[in-house]
């Protein structure tokens, strides 16, 4: 005789529950970290948000059979990090409020340190699902706008007017490049290279599983963005996924070169030049006077301050850089930070990434992670560090109860 199991009903698994915490404060912590539109009121204390879900699972964690924060190796890369953010902090943000943002950095990446790594891989395709299926949303929207659609939308602006936008609340354009036959694509993000070094390091953590629709969407957000940096991220990715799986990889070299040089090609010909990539890309890699045309990351003045800063006694701690705004990259990074903060940042990549037992796919880490430092110097927004991390620590396939888990 069929009958209903009552129990059912009121059993609560504390594991799951914990564990979906966990999972949504780090999800909301990696987009937050990208400035969507609509979190710019909490743009500057985001972390706090982010870590108070995080301490719960920390310590609720404790008493359960199979503790989620289990793992012992966190010492060393937790140190390192803490003297790197603090070292930032003190000789760049120069306030209390700055400097106490970094106590929650500290937490959320102590979490993320002894996090049982079995959960990696479902964190990283919850990542991709939900970035892949908004793109599939907003997508057709852009293109609505683009042939002329009436969409609804409004004017708002980010950082003291230093970026201005029309705001079609699922997409964002631009103002200066409101007259753009196809404008550069960004979403809801403060700019095209946020979503576009985002989709990277998602597809990054997804190797073998680029085929998944919301991978595809990934890719097609890629491409949408018009982010040089972002494609070459994709390039390097898929040359370091084949590498990490150890497949062979000249035969893909060899296609991927081919297809590149056609569209290149192609470029030149189609309506004579004039034409989208041949316009925001292939423009961008001319090299004049040894250097590449789309290399823009500094401004003319800031590059003289660059050069004089290497012959002065702030190259070893750095100096206080006068605008906040405009420029990106290595250079910024050391100029504001020094030769000290730059070692502090390479040490602490190491000993967050030495202990993965794939050391291919921490190595691969490693390089997309220089990769991004060389174009914006970014490599510390959770946007950043946790897909990087996640890529070197996913052990692999989820096991039968993770692929039961994947709803949150």
């Amino acid at each position: 005789m069929w009958t209903i199991d009552l129990s059912k009903f009121y059993l609560i698994d504390k594991n799951q529950i914990i564990r979906n915490i966990y999972i949504a404060a780090i999800v909301f912590g990696v987009f937050t970290s990208l400035f969507p539109w609509f979190v710019w009121p909490i743009a500057t204390t985001f972390p706090i948000i982010v870590a108070i879900p995080v301490t719960i699972a920390l310590l609720f964690s404790r008493g359960l059979s199979t503790p989620l924060f289990n793992r012992k190796d966190y010492i060393l890369p937790l140190l390192s990090y803490t003297v790197l953010v603090f070292y930032i902090a003190i000789t760049n943000v120069r306030n209390l409020n700055g400097i106490l943002i970094q106590v929650f950095n500290c937490i959320v990446l102590f979490s993320l340190f002894c996090c049982d790594t079995s959960l990696f891989k479902r964190i990283s395709t919850i990542l991709s699902k939900i970035l892949g299926g908004f793109l599939v949303l907003t997508i057709p929207l852009f293109f609505l706008y683009i042939i002329g659609f009436p969409l609804p939308s409004t004017d708002i602006q980010y950082g003291d007017n230093f970026y201005s936008f029309s705001n079609y609340y699922f997409f964002l354009i631009d103002d200066r490049q409101l007259f753009a036959i196809i404008p550069r694509f960004q979403s809801v993000f403060l700019e095209p290279s946020y979503l576009g070094s985002m989709c990277v390091l998602l597809l990054q953590t997804q190797r073998g599983q680029w085929r998944k629709w919301y991978n595809v969407s990934l890719l097609a957000g890629i491409l949408l963005s018009f982010s040089l940096g972002a494609y070459v991220y994709l390039v390097a990715v898929m040359f370091l996924n084949a590498w990490t799986d150890r497949k062979e990889i000249v035969k893909k070299y060899l296609v991927t070169i081919s297809i590149i040089l056609m569209i290149v090609g192609g470029s030149f010909v189609y309506n004579q030049g004039d034409n989208l990539i041949h316009n925001l890309i292939i423009l961008r890699l001319e090299i004049n006077d040894g250097k590449m045309a789309g290399d823009q990351r500094v401004s003319e003045g800031f590059e003289k301050d660059y050069e004089n800063f290497w012959d002065s006694t702030d190259i070893f701690f750095g100096k206080h850089k006068e605008n906040e705004v405009g420029d990106s990259g290595y250079k910024v990074f050391i100029y504001s930070n020094g030769l000290v903060g730059l070692f502090l940042l390479a040490l602490f990549y190491v000993l967050a990434l030495i202990k993965a037992k794939n050391q291919r796919a921490a190595i691969s880490a490693f390089i997309l992670a220089l990769l991004i430092f060389r174009v914006d110097g970014f490599v510390l927004i959770y946007a950043r560090l946790i897909p990087l991390y996640l890529t070197a620590y996913i052990d692999g396939e989820e096991t039968s109860s993770e692929k039961g888990e994947e709803q949150l």
